[in-house]
C-alpha cells in the first residue's frame, strides 16, 4: 500500500507539473523576424487549437527630394537680366535652402540680344530654365528640347496642375500636335490669368449728361489717405455690352458730353499701350508728365 499511494503520488506530481508548465509557459509566436510573447493566463479551448499570428507595423522612410544637390541652369528673361546681381542674399538663401546651385546665364548671354541668344542656341546650349527668347515648338523642332507629358506636370508640379485644368483653355497651351497629353513647355501662368490689371473708367458726370442711371455705386476709399479721392471715383458693378460701349465711345466723342459746346472730347478704347495712361488722365482732367500735353488755347484744358 505505502509503494501504492507513492506511485500514485509521483503520478500526480508528475501530471500537475506537467499541466501547470503547459498553463504557465508564455507562447512563442513568431512572424518574420518580429518574435512577440502571448499575455499569461487561463485559457479555456475548445477542441480545435486556435493560432494567432501577430503582424509587424510597415513602416515607410520618407525620401528627402533634396538629398541630392542639383545645378539649375537659368537665363531669365525680359526687364530682369540687367538687375541681377551674382551671389546676392536671396540666391544663397534659396541655394542653401533647396539644396541647388543656380547657375545664371545672363553673366554670358543677353536674353534681350537675339544675336547673342541665336548663337547661343546654335552651339545646342539650352538652360534648364529660360523664356522669352524662343518657343517651345521651336526648342523641339530644333532638337534642342524635349516634349513634357501631362503625367509628368501632375506628378511633379500639382499646383501648376490644378490651375491649367481649371481654366478653359490651359490644357491646349503648347500642346503637342496630334497628341493630348504632351506639351512643348509650361505656359507662364500670371495674376492676369485670374484677373486683370485694368479696369475700363468712365467719366461719371459724361455718362450722367448722355442719359445714363448708375444707381449702384459705392465710393472709393484709400485705407492710407481716407481723402485721398475726396468722393471722387466710384466703383460699379454694371455690365455695358460691346453694343453700348461702341455706343458711348461714339457719343463722347461726338455728343459733347462735358456740355461745354466745343467738340474737344472724344471716347477711346484702352490698347494695352503706355501712351492709353494719358489719355485716361487727360480724360479726368491731369497730367502726370507735361511732355506728353499742351494747354488747349479755347477750353484751358490739358490735352494729348
Amino acid at each position: 500500500m505505502k509503494k501504492l499511494s507513492i506511485v500514485l503520488a509521483f503520478v500526480m506530481l508528475v501530471s500537475f507539473v506537467a499541466c501547470s508548465s503547459q498553463s504557465e509557459a508564455p507562447a512563442q509566436t513568431t512572424t518574420g523576424a518580429i518574435t512577440t510573447k502571448a499575455q499569461t493566463s487561463a485559457v479555456t479551448t475548445t477542441a480545435a487549437a486556435t493560432t494567432t499570428t501577430t503582424k509587424a507595423d510597415a513602416t515607410t522612410e520618407v525620401q528627402n527630394p533634396f538629398a541630392e544637390k542639383m545645378t539649375i541652369n537659368w537665363l531669365v528673361g525680359t526687364y530682369s537680366s540687367h538687375l541681377y546681381e551674382e551671389g546676392r542674399w536671396d540666391e544663397l538663401e534659396l541655394e542653401e535652402k533647396f539644396n541647388v546651385d543656380i547657375k545664371m546665364w545672363n553673366i554670358l548671354v543677353d536674353s534681350n540680344n537675339m544675336e547673342q541668344v541665336q548663337m547661343m542656341l546654335a552651339a545646342g546650349d539650352v538652360p534648364d530654365y529660360g523664356f522669352y527668347y524662343t518657343t517651345g515648338k521651336y526648342m523641339y523642332d530644333n532638337g534642342l528640347g524635349r516634349t513634357i507629358p501631362l503625367k509628368m506636370i501632375q506628378q511633379y508640379y500639382p499646383s501648376y496642375y490644378k490651375l491649367i485644368q481649371e481654366d478653359p483653355l490651359g490644357l491646349s497651351f503648347n500642346l503637342v500636335e496630334g497628341t493630348t497629353d504632351e506639351y512643348y513647355g509650361l505656359a507662364l501662368y500670371t495674376p492676369l490669368s485670374r484677373h486683370t490689371g485694368w479696369v475700363p473708367m468712365w467719366r461719371l458726370d459724361w455718362l450722367e449728361n448722355l442719359g445714363y442711371e448708375m444707381d449702384n455705386l459705392t465710393v472709393m476709399v484709400s485705407a492710407l489717405n481716407p481723402d485721398r479721392w475726396n468722393d471722387r471715383v466710384y466703383f460699379s458693378t454694371t455690365k455695358f455690352t460691346v453694343d453700348e460701349v461702341e455706343e458711348l465711345l461714339r457719343a463722347f466723342t461726338e455728343d459733347d458730353p462735358d456740355g461745354n459746346g466745343v467738340d474737344d472730347t472724344y471716347g477711346s478704347p484702352f490698347a494695352n499701350s503706355a501712351y492709353d495712361r494719358y489719355i485716361s488722365y487727360n480724360m479726368f482732367g491731369f497730367d502726370q508728365d507735361a511732355s506728353h500735353f499742351y494747354k488747349d488755347p479755347v477750353t484751358g484744358d490739358y490735352v494729348p
